[in-house]
């Protein structure tokens, strides 16, 4: 399993929790996931470790220019910089037969926005499982909408799962009629 985690303070704690349990089949990638290989600023929505840091906060005129709980209930000064790494790099760094990724797990805190269209590619060429959790409360309409086109023009099926687990085909419309945000596309 190959974990990719930005954060310095999550980071942190994830490290202490992989060798409190004693994983040994977990890769740690000290990057984020992103459309380059670069040095990007992240943090922005309150103290690093909250689980809400995002990499939108590198265009933070971008991103306090619109309503959301990111100007509503946060400060935006704990802001880092960060390396980001696309997929392909980390294939290639890591060695990764691509084939062999069955499943992507994007909890991004609205970073799907910049990540998803880069992901195209190797979505359309592997089609893994892809679970994405939409942050509605940092994107605009427009970006969700664009984030669900994007997926629904690779995939055919996409998921809702219920509470006790029970998994229903959804439409783009119901999606955004039940502005839904735990989504798996397969």
């Amino acid at each position: 399993m190959i974990a990719i985690e930005p954060d310095p303070v999550a980071l942190q704690r994830l490290k202490k929790n992989i060798s409190a349990n004693s994983f040994t089949n977990i890769t740690l990638i000290e990057k984020a996931l992103s459309s380059e290989n670069t040095i990007t600023q992240f943090g922005g929505n309150g103290k690093l470790g909250n689980s809400e840091s995002t990499l939108l906060i590198s265009n933070k005129e971008d991103y306090l220019s619109y309503q959301g709980r990111h100007t509503e209930v946060h400060t935006h000064n704990d802001i880092v910089e960060i390396e980001t790494i696309t997929i392909e790099k980390m294939i290639e760094q890591q060695n990764i037969n691509p084939e062999h990724i069955s499943l992507i797990k994007m909890d991004i805190e609205g970073g799907g926005k910049i990540v998803v269209p880069a992901l195209v590619n190797f979505l359309n060429k592997y089609k893994p499982v892809f679970y994405i959790s939409l942050h509605r409360c940092f994107l605009r309409e427009s970006e969700i909408e664009k984030i669900i086109d994007i997926l629904f023009d690779v995939y055919d099926k996409c998921y809702q799962f219920s509470k006790s687990g029970k998994k229903k085909l959804v439409d783009k419309n119901y999606i955004q009629t039940k502005n839904l945000y735990g989504l798996v596309f397969e």
